[in-house]
């Protein structure tokens, strides 16, 4: 059990490590945890999808994290997936309708209007949608030559790291950090 709980310690400090960076950097800031997507409440709506025969699908959920920035009277919206699998991202199952959750999640966001006060919209201000990132936090086991803490740190942050889509804006991109 100390092995497990010292190969976990390991494998999770490059993870905060890596968040408090991003934080330091980031003009962005985390704005919600778990959030709820839902038809009640004070959260945002789900996006509804109609098929061809008029049925409607209602697309819940629960998001990671939420960030937000503003700028120019709008505020910009990023959604934040932690991933603990080996799963990487991929734009061409996005081309083919796969993996389509966090953009949906994104959607719904900037789609509720009566969410915008919660994400700090100023009055004539509007939403928009800055991206999505996934971040990987995958603890498995990773081979390195030798055995000394800094490379096995070095080898788990290799493999910890972060992809998505977001916003083709030079300004959005440095706020990113």
């Amino acid at each position: 059990m100390r092995i497990k709980l010292g190969r976990l310690c390991r494998a999770a400090r490059p993870v905060v490590d890596g968040l408090c960076a991003e934080f330091a950097e980031s003009k962005f800031e985390p704005r919600f945890f778990e959030l709820a997507i839902r038809r009640e409440g004070d959260g945002p709506r789900p996006v509804s999808i109609k098929n061809e025969q008029g049925a409607e699908t209602f697309i819940y959920g629960i998001i990671d994290r939420v960030d937000t920035y503003e700028s120019e009277g709008n505020v910009y919206v990023r959604v934040i997936d932690y991933k603990t699998g080996k799963k990487d991202f991929s734009p061409e199952e996005l081309s083919e309708g796969k993996n389509l959750q966090m953009f949906l999640y994104l959607r719904s966001i900037i789609e509720s209007e009566s969410f915008a006060p919660e994400l700090g919209v100023p009055a004539n201000g509007r939403a928009i949608p800055a991206g999505v990132i996934y971040v990987k936090t995958n603890v498995s086991d990773t081979k390195i030559k030798l055995p000394s803490d800094a490379d096995a740190e070095e080898a788990v942050r290799a493999s910890q790291g972060r992809e998505g889509m977001i916003l083709s804006d030079p300004d959005i991109i440095a706020a990113m950090g």
